[in-house]
């Protein structure tokens, strides 16, 4: 080859090289901010049903607030709701039909014209003060899981619907175990029939599955205590994430295989390409995994400065991540990676939501530290008046969590309601809200 030759082709490479660069380092999820407030802080949960409409909630100080887009996210518009309804999660069969569950009052609503009216479906406090998970499979079919009172069928309260929503039913009788551990994460069901239920509140904790709408519940081989978020492509294909890693399943659940993810930290969400079940995204507290082999090896594709909470895709391509004041869309499946490392600490200090959240009698909180400082985790009631601290110490950078068991400093249990803990390191400073339940 020529001198001349390999200049040009030198030359002809860095032009590519220009060009391309900005699609090869820039991230592939971009922010979306049109038409959402400035202020939104408190995520709650998202749904799609295609690729131009989407809807998310989140917390202010009155109750939840939704927000819809129907252009793929270039405008948000706020979906009128009363004050006072508090959301833990939205299922979306259309940009007409939209279903919402709540606690504090604990009931399901139904909007058939997009939110311009809502409608309540169930309300029952002889079963249920708290609902957890909704999913509508069509118009007519869905599935709803609420932590039954005392006095109802049991711990775990799950509602089956035929027609819409008109009738709910419950429909576990021979309920079983503890109540659920979080809004929506620990609990997935792929049809009516079919579904898995991770009990929380009792020690061991372990997965149950459903093959007959709830009849009954058999244990599955699923590692004891160890599952956040689960999350089931079909029958057979299921991954659940922990602390420590994913746990992965073909066959229903009967084996399990634990695949390790270095400081992975809270596993808040999982979502499988619905037309190909090895696309996987995992969301962390503020880091987004992606396998392209059913969970089996991974790669951090997306970080950002804020909690992630809820991610959705309506096919492999488009996509919408919800988290603590930031939303974010892809539209190519946000599968640019940027390697291969997991950070060993991390890069910023956050205060997690304690989980489960409301709880009784325990709760977990987390925190990080991305150096070395003095901690102070402090909790008070709503007055601000001193009841524990849980941290009062110098610790090194890392992954944190702390339970607290409802207690004061002299050991007593601590009444019903809301409390308020704090962390301060260095400059660091946050305040959340939790609710103990009696």
């Amino acid at each position: 080859m020529s001198r001349k030759s390999t200049h040009s082709i030198i030359i002809l490479s860095v032009i590519v090289f220009v060009f391309l660069y900005p699609t090869l380092i820039e991230c592939q999820w971009t922010q979306q901010t049109n038409g959402l407030p400035e202020d939104f802080t408190d995520a709650g949960a998202i749904d799609a049903c295609d690729s131009n409409t989407a809807i998310i909630t989140f917390s202010s100080i009155s109750g939840s607030r939704i927000f819809q887009t129907i252009d793929g996210g270039q405008y948000w518009q706020e979906v009128p709701l009363e004050d006072g309804i508090w959301i833990t999660d939205i299922c979306m069969i259309d940009d007409n039909h939209i279903w919402i569950c709540s606690y504090s009052p604990a009931k399901i609503y139904y909007t058939s014209d997009g939110g311009s009216n809502w409608s309540e479906q169930f309300y029952d406090t002889t079963l249920t003060n708290f609902f957890n998970y909704i999913e509508m499979f069509d118009q007519n079919n869905g599935i709803a899981m609420g932590d039954a009172i005392e006095s109802g069928p049991g711990p775990a309260l799950i509602l089956k619907t035929s027609d819409g929503g008109i009738n709910w039913i419950s429909v576990n009788d021979s309920a079983f175990g503890g109540s659920s551990g979080d809004i929506w994460r620990k609990i997935d069901f792929i049809n009516t029939e079919e579904g898995y239920f991770f009990e929380a509140g009792i020690a061991p904790n372990y997965l149950y599955k459903t093959t007959n709408g709830c009849s009954t519940w058999v244990r599955t081989n699923h590692p004891e205590n160890r599952l956040h978020v689960l999350k089931f492509f079909n029958e057979s294909i299921g991954l659940s994430a922990n602390w420590e890693g994913v746990n992965q399943t073909l066959d229903g659940g009967v084996t399990w295989e634990s695949i390790s993810i270095p400081n992975i930290g809270w596993g808040m969400d999982l979502e499988f390409d619905p037309d190909n079940p090895a696309n996987v995204w995992l969301v962390g507290i503020n880091n987004v995994f992606f396998s392209n082999d059913t969970g089996r090896t991974w790669s951090i594709q997306f970080s950002a400065s804020i909690v992630f909470r809820d991610i959705v895709f309506i096919d492999g391509r488009h996509g919408w991540l919800l988290g603590d004041g930031g939303l974010f869309h892809t539209t190519d499946g946000g599968l640019m990676v940027f390697g291969e490392d997991f950070p060993n600490n991390p890069e910023i200090f956050m205060l997690s939501q304690n989980y489960p959240n409301p709880f009784n009698p325990i709760t977990t909180i987390e925190y990080s530290l991305p150096r070395e400082n003095h901690v102070k985790l402090t909790i008070y009631d709503v007055s601000g008046r001193h009841v524990k601290t849980l941290v009062n110490s110098r610790e090194g950078p890392g992954y944190k969590s702390i339970k607290w068991d409802g207690s004061n400093e002299f050991g007593q249990s601590v009444g019903a309601g809301i409390y308020i803990y704090t962390i301060k390191a260095g400059e660091y400073v946050k305040t959340r809200k939790m609710v103990l339940l009696k």
